[in-house]
């Protein structure tokens, strides 16, 4: 939502959503539902159009390109799969008016013409039965290059979309690739050839040929190049790539793009104003009780109060609070209210939106008020302690806490919770740095383990970063769960590419680690090691030797009873 609201202030009337297909051929609907869906209903909000961009790979794998799946180029049954996948997705959206199109393919590579036409056609043929209004967004043979686009399609004759005629052709031009001196001709003979219209679905500043040496001259030469050609010839286009969070959006040479945006035409929607939102306390006590309230207000693009009604407001809750009363809430005098409660420790977002207004957003953090504290009883000479959670209730010798690296909460096999995973703040727990989150395919098989989905997700560990728990002082048994999905697989360096020593309150306590080395690839390890706190706080980093320390799971558990002297307070 936030990207969104930067991008309309910017004036761009659309975006591209790359979706990674190594993701989302497993479960289509899921994956649009989680990573989908909000951008649209985004778009929807403020009238930004955008295409979907299935970000396939049809080329063989280089052990160099870490970022792409790994094997050789698709054979038919995968691509029949893939293309299936396609129409789950014109399924899903086929009534949004929002969704400009269908970009089917990213620049494959290593592909005949003929080849490459097949594989588009294939997906072309599977969206056009469920969705026969949007538009097709149909690449080339080699890299999406523009000089391709004949070699992908043939003779005169052939028309990529009837009887429905709702194709564009796509290409992507970087410096000292097929730069716009180059391109401009052949963009005029495939669009009087094909009679098709072309859209520039990706360009940017940087140099496609490694080592070449560009200049920032010749950048900015090809930037304002590019951007004549496409407003001669009226061609759309889309920068690779927006880069940071708002309201801190980046992209090299904004100088130049920002003002080529000020001539796009714009969308339907017209923005009035902005919404601010206010919480009287920063924190509240996370008992599942104590209510704070978030109030919406809402002003013109001047700054004056908007006074008469309005649409209701929508508030949308990401993290541990839940929202109370009525949502969306009615729009009085310019405001709208919700309360919220929160059931665990950490922070939540809160998002007012109307729209034809730029969203307001509050951050609220829910304090342990009984949240994993250890209760003490004397008994002689021993004191026995237990786990009282933020609502009471008592888990004797049960973990203080239990967390899924770089993932979300997880139910195990027998019934445990492992809480997701956040950023640390005092008086809490979590990730010392800005959060890293990773996650494998979902289909991998894990060995040695009940609960394979507790190791598909993990998080970086190093000598800056690391977790941090707030403890009372005492003793308490670690265990910290790995497991190696990456080095071993394949061809890739197995034995020795990841080695690293576990420090627990700034002392070795799992030294020279590798995970490989110890349980080979797709296996769950767990490491157990007892620490005393004596500062209120157990820390946890590593000191890397090979490559990065990473983990996928964390359980801390009090170290049987605690003998303390009588007059000792915890």
């Amino acid at each position: 939502m936030d990207n969104l609201a930067w991008c309309k202030k910017m004036n761009m009337n659309t975006i591209r959503i790359s979706m990674r297909e190594e993701q989302n051929h497993l479960d289509v609907d899921a994956y649009l539902t989680k990573y989908v869906d909000p951008i649209i209903q985004a778009c929807r909000h403020y009238g930004v159009y955008a295409f979907l961009d299935q970000h396939n790979y049809f080329h063989e794998y280089n052990p160099g390109d870490t970022w792409l799946p790994q094997g050789p180029v698709w054979e038919m049954p995968r691509v029949k799969v893939w293309a299936e996948n396609w129409a789950k997705i014109a399924a899903r959206y086929k009534d949004e008016p929002w969704i400009l199109g269908y970009e089917l393919i990213n620049e494959p590579y290593g592909l005949p013409g003929k080849q490459a036409q097949v594989y588009y056609l294939e997906a072309l043929k599977a969206v056009r039965e469920v969705d026969k209004k949007h538009i097709i967004i149909a690449g080339t043979c080699d890299f999406t290059h523009a000089n391709m686009m004949e070699e992908t399609w043939g003779d005169i004759k052939f028309k990529p979309d009837e009887p429905y005629n709702q194709a564009v052709f796509a290409f992507h031009e970087y410096t000292r690739a097929y730069d716009p001196v180059r391109v401009a001709p052949v963009l005029d003979r495939i669009m009087k050839k094909y009679n098709v219209p072309v859209l520039c679905t990706e360009f940017g500043y940087g140099a496609t040929i490694p080592g070449v040496g560009i200049t920032e001259g010749e950048m900015r030469k090809f930037e304002l190049d590019m951007f004549a050609m496409c407003a001669q010839r009226q061609i759309g286009w889309a920068l690779w790539r927006l880069q940071g969070s708002a309201p801190d959006m980046k992209l090299e040479l904004d100088d130049l793009w920002k003002p080529a945006l000020a001539d796009t035409m714009p969308t339907a929607v017209v923005m009035k104003g902005n919404i601010e939102c206010a919480v009287p306390a920063k924190s509240i006590i996370a008992d599942n009780q104590t209510l704070a309230v978030v109030t919406a207000s809402i002003t013109g693009l001047d700054g004056a109060p908007v006074s008469l009604p309005g649409d209701p407001v929508t508030f949308t809750v990401k993290g541990g609070a839940i929202p109370e009363g009525a949502n969306p809430a009615p729009l009085i005098n310019g405001s709208a209210s919700i309360k919220v409660k929160f059931d665990r420790t950490g922070k939540s977002d809160v998002l007012a939106a109307v729209r034809g207004y730029y969203h307001g957003k509050a951050a609220i953090t829910g304090v342990s008020g009984k949240a994993a504290k250890i209760i003490c009883k004397s008994s002689g000479s021993i004191i026995t302690a237990s786990i009282v959670d933020a609502f009471g209730n008592t888990a004797a010798a049960g973990p203080v806490y239990r967390v899924n690296c770089g993932g979300p909460e997880y139910i195990d096999s027998t019934g445990r919770l492992w809480l997701g995973d956040q950023e640390f703040m005092d008086g809490s727990w979590g990730y010392t740095s800005n959060m890293r989150i990773f996650s494998d395919k979902l289909d991998t098989k894990i060995k040695n383990t009940q609960d394979e989905r507790l190791f598909y997700s993990k998080n970086t560990l190093s000598s800056s970063a690391g977790y941090r728990f707030t403890v009372p002082n005492g003793r308490y048994k670690v265990e910290l769960l790995f497991s190696e999905n990456h080095f071993g697989v394949k061809d890739k360096k197995a034995k020795g590419a990841r080695v690293f020593d576990i420090i627990i309150e700034n002392e070795p306590a799992v030294q020279g680690l590798d995970i490989y080395d110890k349980a080979g690839t797709f296996t769950a390890l767990c490491e157990t090691v007892t620490t005393e706190v004596k500062d209120g706080v157990l820390d946890i980093f590593s000191d890397n030797k090979a490559n990065r320390g990473e983990i996928r799971a964390i359980a801390i558990t009090p170290d049987s009873a605690v003998s303390l002297p009588a007059n000792d307070k915890i």
